[in-house]
Parts: structure tokens; sequence; C-alpha cells
């Protein structure tokens, strides 16, 4: 599981000790990374640690407010979880960041518990976000022996074959297979591409285990079926890691 970093800021030290017990007995999905009483030391604090999360009461003292923090900070991505002895700050502090929870004190174990699941799954969806759209965009550059050079998104690319010096790399473009020819060697292709994405199935070929439809053993090798009908042996050292790494980019979803 996946560990939330979160700092509480709360002016009252009994408070941030009982946050923080309770966090320890029923949240272990929590790590607190830091603590604070004062909104200065607490800007600090958020600047350094860059947090996934922060407990934040709001009315700290007679002349500061939970909302000053928020608000000299905002170029840094957090989550929010409002813990107050005033409930009347609810409408302003939701209408304000739209916290992922708010707590009145005193509250329960399951309320902290239910507001700790709302955060993880905030967390677990940017971070799926993120991701996805970081992936979308990486690519490798290729100088193709007739067109130049060509930048290939990672999705796209379907597998990688050598051929003495040349390698023939065909991709998808709009649905549409492609190919392109470089006289980059495959090692060198290879240490471009991300391991959990891209396997090397024998001396001459790299494939995309996104478009791998089934691995079919024959003795001890095997031959896999992509989803575009193509076929591509695995060389007898390459069919158990083949296996395994096949295993693994399932397992983790894509």
């Amino acid at each position: 599981m996946r560990k939330i970093r979160a700092i509480i800021v709360d002016d009252e030290s009994a408070a941030q000790k009982t946050l923080i017990g309770m966090l320890g007995e029923f949240c272990p999905q929590v790590t607190v990374v830091a603590k604070s009483n004062n909104i200065s030391e607490a800007i600090v604090l958020v600047e350094q640690h860059q947090p996934d999360l922060l407990f934040l009461d709001i009315q700290m003292s007679p002349y500061e407010s939970g909302f000053d923090l928020l608000n000299r900070t905002k170029k840094i991505q957090y989550g929010v979880i409002f813990v107050t002895a005033f409930a009347q700050y609810a409408i302003k502090a939701i209408n304000a960041v739209q916290p992922w929870a708010y707590l009145v004190k005193p509250f329960s174990s399951d309320d902290l518990m239910e507001a700790v699941r709302a955060a993880y799954k905030k967390i677990m969806e940017n971070s799926e976000s993120t991701t996805s759209t970081e992936d979308e965009h990486k690519g490798i550059v290729v100088s193709d022996a007739r067109k130049g050079q060509i930048i290939l998104r990672l999705k796209e690319i379907v597998y990688c074959l050598a051929d003495q010096s040349v390698v023939e790399i065909v991709y998808l473009k709009q649905n549409q297979t492609e190919k392109i020819y470089t006289y980059l060697s495959l090692k060198h292709i290879q240490n471009q591409l991300p391991e959990i994405q891209f396997c090397r199935t024998h001396h001459g070929s790299i494939v995309n285990l996104a478009f791998v439809d089934r691995f079919e053993k024959v003795g001890r090798s095997g031959i896999i079926y992509l989803t575009n009908g193509v076929q591509l042996p695995v060389s007898v050292k390459k069919t158990e890691e083949f296996e395994q790494r096949l295993k693994r980019f399932l397992a983790n979803g894509y």
C-alpha cells in the first residue's frame, strides 16, 4: 500500500499528539513527516517535505488561520483534511479549497478512518492521472534511413526487428501500421525503452508487451501472437524472462 506523507498543522500540542496517536493506531497508511503549531513554520515544512496531505486546523490564533497557509503555498500540490473545533467554518472551507474531508473536534476513529480513506482514493486517482498524462507524451527520437529524425511515442511502438545492420521499427499511427528503418543498434534502442513495457524476446527482437495478444509455449521456446496478427518467436534463453515480465506487466494493470 502506498504511504500517505502528511503534515499536521495545529496550534494545540495536545490536539497534535491525539491525532498522531489515532493515526498510528487506526491509519497505518499515513506517515506523519512533520508537525507545526504556527503558519510561518508550517509554510517552510510544506515547501521542504512536499507532502501528499495536510491535517490543517483553521483558526490557529487571533491573527492566523489555515487559509493563510493555503494561500501562501498554492503552487504546491497537496490535499487537505480540515481538523477544527468550529463547525461554522465548514462552508467557507469547502468553498475556498474543496478539502478532501472535514473533521470537527472531538472526532471518532471511524470519522478519521473515513477521512483518510477519502484522501487515499484522491491521491491514487491523482497519481494515475499524472502517470497516464506523462506516459501519453513519452517517446524516443529515431533517425530513419529515409525520413530523417522521427519522434515515436512509446505507446505507438509495436515491436523492433534487427536485420544485420538495420533495425525495423513497426508502430501504429492513427490505427495504421507504419515502419521505419534505422541504423541504430537494437541494444541502443532497448536502452531507451522502459523495461516494464518492452522486452527483448530474441537476440534480434524487442516487443511492446501492451500489444501481446497471447503467448504459446513450443517446447522450451515459444511464439508471441500480437494484436495485429504478427507472430514472433521467443528464444529458449528468453522464454522464462519473457513469461515473468509479461505476468508482471499484466499484474500492474497495463
